[in-house]
């Protein structure tokens, strides 16, 4: 290295030091303003000012808990209703079963009333879970809740209007869980 060389070197050093001692001084004279203005307050005026900020941060703490725990009863609560409608989804062929087999023609009338009371037993245990069947016969046909799957000519119907059931259909908490699936008079 030359000695020219040596001396720009020396000198941007020197200016690097400068810029560092002039930032220095600045961020010591904005941090001595601070300290003066605080010294200046008088001690019940600092005490109102940490609690006033202690106020803020509490009131802040308190409405961010709040939300967390509304939107964790939020979850839940669509986490048992998803659950809910599953296992209702898996359950709903045995209430079809069942069905069938109480207007099936036979001559045992102890073993038709045994699958009579057992199918009681199955709709009030999903009248008590709030599950409800939707109506469906006699009503005007509605694709959100019904299910076209045939149509029929009838003379005592108007067009448009469900004239038989073929597959109940169930709600839970106004939600769909399977529409009706039904003929509808044409």
């Amino acid at each position: 290295m030359n000695d020219k060389q040596h001396k720009e070197e020396i000198q941007e050093k020197e200016i690097h030091e400068i810029d560092d001692l002039e930032s220095n001084e600045t961020s010591s004279d904005e941090e001595n303003t601070a300290t003066a203005k605080k010294k200046r307050q008088s001690p019940t005026q600092q005490l109102k000012d940490e609690l006033a900020t202690m106020n803020d941060r509490l009131l802040r703490l308190m409405a961010e808990y709040d939300n967390y725990r509304k939107r964790t009863e939020k979850e839940k609560q669509s986490l048992v209703s998803l659950g809910t409608a599953l296992a209702l989804e898996r359950i709903l062929p045995v209430a079809d079963t069942l069905e069938m087999a109480a207007m099936a023609e036979t001559s045992d009338l102890e073993y038709k009333k045994g699958v009579e009371l057992t199918l009681a037993m199955f709709a009030n245990a999903l009248k008590s879970l709030g599950i409800i069947e939707i109506e469906a016969l006699n009503k005007e046909f509605d694709p959100n809740i019904h299910n076209c799957v045939a149509t029929e000519e009838s003379e005592d119907h108007d067009s448009g209007i469900v004239v038989r059931v073929l597959q109940k259909g169930y709600s839970y908490n106004d939600r769909v869980i399977r529409p009706a699936s039904v003929s509808v008079s044409s």
